[in-house]
């Protein structure tokens, strides 16, 4: 298998059961914040229980940090991941938006505006931009955290399949 095949088997890895009571996990450490995502957060979390970790907002520790193994299974335990970027940009998607997609937790994406474009499947992440403010994200939010068929929709690509415009 080339090093795609790889790839592409690890972003269809089943999502693990979510144990933790908050529905969404927040990890930065980087103070640089030209997208205004500090602030969207301490108002997001007056709705929505978020964990976060990192420098940013901390309220939970990790017992151990080994990088991005560590991230990833903390994550896995979430049905959302807040994927804020550092600054809002046509094209600019990083890590922050894929690494919860090969977790199994739901990306919730305050970034690009043409984010679709990098997504491999159609409804596989939440745009905060789809919403009036934090507070009416934060109620969908809860709201899709509690029915657990609305919740599995957003996980259906991993069964389904990666788009082919993604493939390509």
């Amino acid at each position: 298998t080339n090093n795609t095949d790889t790839e592409t088997t690890t972003l269809l890895s089943p999502a693990a059961v979510k144990t933790e009571s908050s529905p969404a996990v927040y990890i930065a450490s980087n103070a640089n914040d030209r997208s205004g995502r500090h602030a969207y957060v301490a108002e997001l979390m007056r709705h929505l229980r978020v964990d976060c970790y990192g420098a940013c907002h901390r309220n939970r520790t990790l017992a151990r940090d080994d990088g991005r193994t560590t991230k990833l299974a903390t994550i896995a335990r979430y049905r959302f991941t807040l994927a804020f970027e550092n600054s809002i940009a046509r094209d600019y998607v990083t890590e922050k938006f894929y690494d919860p997609l090969v977790a199994g937790s739901v990306p919730v994406v305050l970034g690009a505006p043409n984010v679709r474009e990098f997504a491999p499947a159609l409804r596989c992440y939440v745009d905060a931009a789809d919403f009036e403010d934090p507070a009416a994200l934060g109620a969908h939010l809860v709201a899709t955290a509690r029915d657990e068929t609305a919740y599995a929709g957003l996980l259906e690509w991993k069964r389904t399949g990666i788009s082919a415009a993604f493939a390509a």
